[in-house]
């Protein structure tokens, strides 16, 4: 879950779709 390192802001990008990005 690298994506908590960020935070909230992340998060809300990978809800948008970015997790296709992030994985």
């Amino acid at each position: 879950m690298r994506y908590q390192v960020r935070g909230i802001p992340m998060f809300l990008l990978i809800k948008g779709g970015q997790v296709v990005e992030q994985k």
